[in-house]
């Protein structure tokens, strides 16, 4: 009856994931590699990188820093990220490297990167594929274990959509087309008027301030 009982569990996923999926108020399994997991968001770097610390100085486990970049005008704001945090993390007994992670899907770079004795470190508002929680997933479709951090980051973390994306590449095209209406109607009807050159030039001003502010303040935000 044991015996049945323990396939049995070993067949239930819900048992898999309960035994591979740890709090981080639980002790640290048996690991060569901590393999993090780093989501696109930089305000808590110094407290995370004090968790990881924390967790692989006293057993001088390696670190493996993993982002993940599904814009190609991203790279280098999340290679430098890394980088960042690979410098907050390290000291003359802690061995950490980084590694980025082209596309939108967090397990194909976990199974790219994976070795026998890695474990996993995410957060539990990291999302997979379809919402699922990321720990959930890694260790369902992967098999992997999964050490959870709770409460490093305050709140959900975010995730930009294909279609958010999409919306702030097109808002230059957008402001284009806004402008270029506005001098059709202005030059069809104002095109005798005393106003139409201040009109035209304040229309041409104004539609590349806005295209130029649009362009620095993503710049801003991607450093």
């Amino acid at each position: 009856m044991s015996t049945l009982q323990s396939r049995s569990e070993l067949t239930d996923p819900s048992v898999r994931v309960s035994g591979l999926l740890m709090p981080a108020d639980r002790p640290l399994p048996p690991a060569r590699r901590l393999v993090a997991l780093v989501p696109a968001v930089e305000e808590a770097d110094g407290e995370l990188a004090k968790q990881l610390w924390s967790l692989a100085s006293p057993r001088a486990l390696d670190v493996l820093l993993v982002g993940l970049c599904s814009q190609p005008d991203d790279e280098m704001r999340v290679r430098r990220h890394l980088a960042t945090l690979a410098a907050l993390t390290r000291d003359e007994r802690l061995h950490v490297d980084t590694c980025l992670g082209l596309g939108r899907d967090w397990l194909d770079v976990v199974h790219a990167v994976g070795r026998p004795g890695d474990l996993v470190v995410c957060h539990a508002e990291q999302r997979a594929r379809h919402g699922l929680a990321l720990g959930q997933a890694v260790v369902r479709e992967l098999g992997m274990p999964v050490y959870i951090f709770v409460g490093v980051y305050p709140k959900s973390l975010p995730a930009r959509s294909r279609a958010q994306a999409w919306l702030m590449q097109s808002i230059p095209a957008l402001i284009v087309a806004v402008f270029t209406a506005a001098q059709i109607v202005i030059q069809r009807f104002l095109a005798t008027a005393r106003p139409y050159t201040l009109l035209m030039t304040l229309s041409v001003v104004a539609e590349y301030g806005l295209i130029a502010l649009w362009f620095h303040l993503s710049n801003s935000q991607a450093k």
